[in-house]
């Protein structure tokens, strides 16, 4: 199972002063950059609830015009909590206490669903006397439209991309722009890598998704498109290509039917063992909307005997 807080951890401590630039730039225009530190973790039990809690990112940063030093917790948040607000709370109660030194809490709303705007305080009182209001700032993706975000030079709106709501017709266009932005950011290999994992696992595409992004991949010119090549790394994790670099240059990447046709033998083949030379001829003689067709309904197929009885309606 995907640990989303960690991954989410994981590329903003990458990249916590470019997290900053892109949804604080304010802040981040008087932050020292050569201040930040990492703080270390922070074990936070709730003695009530009987759950402990480990608040990873915590960094110690200097503002230019102010002598204090600011404590920034980021707290990412894959699901929606009804006791997160609380739970914030009392994470920055507890960081405040210990360092005495203001915090800005910042939650990342990472769950699809609900799409309601979600809470950004909490308040404690009796009737109308309101003894503790507490706010921090929400980073809610699935309220955020991708298109504002997708010409910005910054690696965490290339990633952040991959959890922002988007139309079924547009998934390969998103994923394109995506790790396209990525290989023009200057980003060493392990960078990338991290990134890529990050889109890759959030934007996940089918196989006839697949073969359509190879087909627009293949509309960019030189050295761009072999960037890009370069990251795609869920073509032989999803066993289209199986790790063969030559087939992707020779058949889907030039967006030449052979390619795809070549790409269906290879994944059914990769399930059922070789094809006969029959099926194989019909596979090949297939028209391009059946082969649309085939590249979905392999996903569904539970055994050769059902790909033979497809294959034999579509040439009947």
């Amino acid at each position: 199972m995907i640990d989303h807080d960690a991954l989410f951890k994981a590329v903003i401590a990458e990249f916590f002063l470019e997290f900053l630039q892109l949804f604080f730039p304010d802040l981040a225009a008087d932050l020292d950059p050569a201040s930040i530190v990492e703080k270390e973790q922070e074990i936070m039990t709730d003695i009530k609830g009987g759950q402990t809690n480990r608040v990873d990112l915590i960094r110690e940063v200097k503002v230019d015009n102010e002598p204090s030093l600011v404590l920034i917790l980021v707290e990412p948040q894959s699901y929606d909590d009804k006791n997160f607000s609380k739970r914030l709370f009392r994470y920055v109660s507890r960081l405040y206490d210990k360092y005495d030194l203001p915090v800005f809490p910042v939650a990342v709303l990472s769950y699809a669903s609900p799409k309601a705007k979600a809470p950004n305080s909490f308040q404690v009182g009796i009737r109308n006397y309101k003894t503790i209001s507490f706010n921090y700032e929400t980073i809610q993706l699935n309220q955020l439209d991708w298109q504002e975000y997708a010409d910005k030079p910054n690696p965490i709106a290339s990633a952040f991309l991959a959890k922002m709501p988007v139309k079924k017709k547009e998934r390969v266009k998103l994923k394109l722009v995506a790790l396209t932005k990525l290989t023009e950011l200057g980003l060493n290999p392990a960078q990338q890598r991290l990134l890529t994992g990050f889109i890759d696992t959030y934007l996940d595409l089918n196989f006839k998704e697949e073969v359509k992004f190879a087909e627009e991949l293949s509309k960019i010119e030189g050295e761009k498109k072999e960037a890009v090549m370069e990251l795609t790394t869920s073509w032989e994790r999803k066993g289209i290509i199986q790790g063969k670099r030559e087939g992707i240059k020779e058949g889907i990447i030039e967006g030449k039917r052979e390619g795809e046709i070549n790409l269906l033998v290879k994944q059914l083949t990769r399930r059922y063992g070789p094809l006969t030379s029959a099926e194989e001829s019909g596979v090949q003689g297939l028209e391009q909307e059946q082969l649309e067709g085939l590249a979905e309904a392999i996903l569904d197929f539970q055994s050769r005997e059902e790909f033979t009885i497809w294959l034999d309606k579509a040439q009947s």
